[in-house]
């Protein structure tokens, strides 16, 4: 794709769907001019990084990004320039690690992070998040207490597939006692060995 593709008609363009091809890159140059795009549909394709947003408006409308079932394996990235950022999809990548996020990402309210490679997670991956709706299925990682620090915000979280053999009744008991907001636990197919007498919580 040529830098200039959509250049005639950047500003006004809402939608730009490139989903089911066989992309390997986007130009950054593609984004320039996009202050009206809010849907971004890059899923199905052959992507290996996160694409380059750098020369997308300061004042830009991007609300829903889709980069799901691609190859990317990088966690580096320009997503601090989509403050109107709500939806993420990054399932079915090759993702080792939980891709940075800054103060911008207020808005962000979905994150799919499903069917990836991600063997550990950290407190501060989450810190400047305020998710409600968080997918990290079928990984390989170990903990929830990470999750933490989305205790004021987090309705449904997807943990199925993972590896809790390790985690012990007592701990999954001070975690559902944190997050009082979260109504969807998914947490089948993790080994669990045991599970803690929640009734007393409200």
């Amino acid at each position: 794709i040529a830098s200039e593709a959509f250049t005639s008609f950047a500003s006004t363009l809402k939608t730009l769907e490139l989903d089911s091809n066989r992309l390997t890159h986007i130009p950054s140059g593609i984004f320039s001019g996009m202050r009206s795009l809010e849907s971004l549909i890059l899923s199905n394709n052959n992507l290996a990084s996160i694409p380059d947003f750098l020369k997308i408006p300061v004042q830009n409308s991007l609300s829903d990004v889709f980069l799901d079932n691609n190859k990317i394996n990088s966690s580096q990235n320009s997503l601090s320039r989509l403050t109107s950022l709500e939806k993420l999809t990054l399932y079915g990548n090759q993702l080792i690690t939980i891709p940075s996020f800054s103060n911008a990402q207020g808005n962000l309210k979905e994150l799919y992070l499903q069917q990836n490679k991600i063997t550990s997670i950290v407190e501060a991956d989450f810190d400047k998040l305020s998710l409600k709706k968080l997918h990290l299925g079928d990984n390989s990682i170990t903990s929830l207490m990470p999750l933490l620090s989305l205790n004021r915000s987090l309705e449904t979280l997807y943990f199925s597939g993972n590896n809790l053999a390790s985690f012990s009744a007592e701990k999954m008991l001070e975690f559902l006692t944190k997050m009082s907001k979260v109504s969807v636990l998914d947490v089948s197919s993790t080994g669990l060995s045991s599970f803690p007498d929640a009734s007393s919580l409200k």
